[in-house]
């Protein structure tokens, strides 16, 4: 998938092909948990886990309003 240029995933660096593990500190598998996962945050900034490439990176996004 792409990642839409101006997008808070483009913000945070996020790139095609990259998976997220953790919203949060919380495990998400679909796009759903990762929605519900960003909506339960609560700071400006919410941690990330990627695997990008094979191996895991800690990122951060910030909070959708």
């Amino acid at each position: 998938r792409a990642v839409n240029r101006g997008s808070l995933a483009a913000d945070a660096e996020l790139q095609p092909g990259d998976i997220l593990l953790e919203v949060n500190h919380s495990p998400v598998a679909d796009p759903e948990q990762v929605a519900d996962a960003l909506r339960a945050a609560t700071r400006p900034f919410v941690p990330l886990l990627v695997r990008r490439e094979g191996r895991e990176r800690p990122m951060s996004m910030e909070r959708p309003r």
